[in-house]
């Protein structure tokens, strides 16, 4: 009598339906994820046709050059999600240049975790009865299939991937990707297996992201410009031109088109950036104010009342401070640094606010508090109708007299030129606000004479400071990336009316001599 062969399992109808879901990421997706925000919040998730376009490609190594919002992070929580449920025993590393951009994907994947039973139930239970989900030194999570998905920032060596061995890499705003880290990577993905990577382009030319996403280098290339999104109009397309300063403008390319552009240039050196961060431990502080919760308020009056009570555990002035402002009112948020002057002749930042949607008026009474509690040696901000509307409210308005605002409050054309110092025979130096004020930072990093906060004290600033650039335009001007720059230029300001002063001392003391450092503006170059 022959043996007779073991017979697959017959499926229900039911049973099959729920495999080719499981088989298919889309289909996934629509069944067991939701819409977070809009309009449609709530509703099951519907993703657009280039989303399935990418989700379903089986090709092991796919490169993005992608424009704004055009929904690269929920294609890879879908992924991550996905792999999870249905991958047996397998390893998936989620990596990004740094803390902040990890821990969006993590709060888009836990989100969905809270709206589907289903999804948390696949989440592995250890035996404390609690879900198997790490958070420090990294964070990480165990599905009941056996699949471990790592969360890993970069960092400037990618030392937080070594030593993980993975079939499935993602890799989030891969175009700031540092470069020893992907050396780290490689040794990270398994034989045969899958990366990902996902960026906006900045315009760099010797990095492991431009070059993957040229042709010949064995990748397949996605470009998904942010006009791709269904219902994009040429209204919306226009309004980021003049948001950028053209079709042409670097801004435009890479963040809208999705396209490499012109060369572009790192606008301070990351290496002296990393070198210059600090725990400041007991000094920093992070205040954030929303204009919501000031709408209801009758006048200034009241305003001034309800700052005091959110700025009543600053810490205790110690010495001589100076303050930075970015100012904006409706679409963008503004930003104030304040720093200590400290007895070594640094600018140690200790507090920064952060506002958004707040009136001229609230903004002018938030920097006169400040200003009691911290007695500012200098105001510095940007000139544009946002900060000179501030800068009218407190040099004019009889309620901020006593501050004498007049004496200590500048702003800053950043498109305009302004003396940076004298030659011998007295004659004044010339150069442009921007550029002056990105060397000066460069200098104080190099000198190690401008601090700033640690990644995990406050992942805002090494966003920023590691992400800017700027390139050429034909007249030789320098034009720098816009957007996610606002502590940046509140940095900017602070500097610059430091370095003021000092002139100002130096010309009154009949010096003549110059009152700055300037360094090589240009850090990091790279050439075509």
């Amino acid at each position: 009598m022959g043996i007779r062969k073991p017979q697959p399992a017959k499926l229900s109808s039911d049973e099959m339906a729920f495999a080719q879901i499981l088989l298919d990421p889309v289909a996934f997706a629509a069944a067991f994820l939701t819409q977070l925000d809009g309009e449609t919040a709530g509703q099951p998730m519907a993703l657009w046709p280039h989303q399935q376009d990418d989700l379903r490609d089986p090709d092991l190594q796919i490169v993005h050059q992608d424009g704004r919002a055009v929904g690269k992070t929920v294609d890879i929580v879908v992924q991550v999600l996905h792999y999870g449920v249905t991958a047996q025993n397998g390893r998936m590393l989620v990596t990004a240049p740094n803390d902040g951009h990890v821990n969006k994907v993590i709060e888009e994947v836990e989100a969905h975790l809270q709206n589907s039973e289903f999804l948390l139930d696949m989440v592995a239970i250890d035996q404390n009865n609690r879900h198997r989900i790490t958070r420090k030194p990294y964070y990480q999570m165990t599905f009941k299939t056996g699949t471990t998905i790592y969360f890993r920032p970069a960092g400037p060596t990618g030392k937080s991937v070594r030593g993980l061995h993975c079939d499935v890499v993602l890799v989030d705003e891969a175009a700031w990707y540092p470069e020893p880290a992907w050396r780290a990577l490689r040794r990270v993905m398994n034989r045969g297996g899958r990366m990902r990577a996902y960026s906006n382009p900045n315009g760099l030319r010797d990095t492991t992201y431009y070059k993957i996403t040229q042709k010949g280098s064995g990748w397949k290339v996605y470009k998904w410009p942010s006009w791709i999104v269904p219902g994009s109009t040429n209204e919306y397309i226009e309004e980021e031109a003049r948001f950028y300063g053209g079709r042409d403008s670097a801004g435009f390319q890479h963040e809208v088109a999705g396209e490499h552009g012109a060369p572009s240039y790192a606008a301070f050196n990351i290496r002296q950036f990393q070198a210059c961060q600090r725990k400041l431990e007991k000094v920093y502080q992070v205040i954030r104010l929303d204009g919501e919760e000031f709408e209801a308020l009758q006048s200034v009056d009241e305003a001034i009342d309800r700052m005091y009570g959110l700025l009543d555990q600053l810490e205790e002035n110690r010495g001589i401070y100076w303050l930075g402002g970015d100012l904006g009112y409706t679409n963008d948020p503004s930003e104030l640094t304040v720093w200590l002057d400290d007895e070594r002749g640094r600018l140690v930042p200790v507090l920064r606010v952060h506002n958004e949607r707040l009136p001229y008026t609230y903004q002018a009474a938030l920097i006169a508090i400040l200003d009691d509690h911290f007695d500012f040696a200098g105001i510095g901000f940007d000139a544009g109708s946002n900060g000179l509307s501030v800068e009218h409210i407190l040099t004019t308005e009889d309620r901020y007299t006593g501050h004498q605002f007049a004496h200590r409050v500048e702003t800053y054309d950043f498109g305009g030129s302004l003396t940076t110092g004298y030659d011998p025979q007295g004659r004044p130096k010339m150069q442009r606000i921007k550029e002056y004020m990105t060397s000066l930072i460069n200098g104080r990093m190099a000198a190690r004479t401008l601090l700033f906060p640690a990644v995990d004290v406050d992942p805002d600033w090494d966003n920023q400071f590691t992400t800017q650039t700027y390139s050429q335009n034909q007249g030789g001007r320098l034009i720098y990336s816009k957007g996610n720059d606002h502590i940046i230029d509140s940095t900017r300001c602070a500097v610059l009316r430091k370095e003021r002063e000092l002139l100002k001392q130096l010309v009154d003391d009949g010096s003549g001599a110059e009152a700055d450092f300037v360094m090589p503006l240009v850090t990091e170059n790279v050439f075509v």
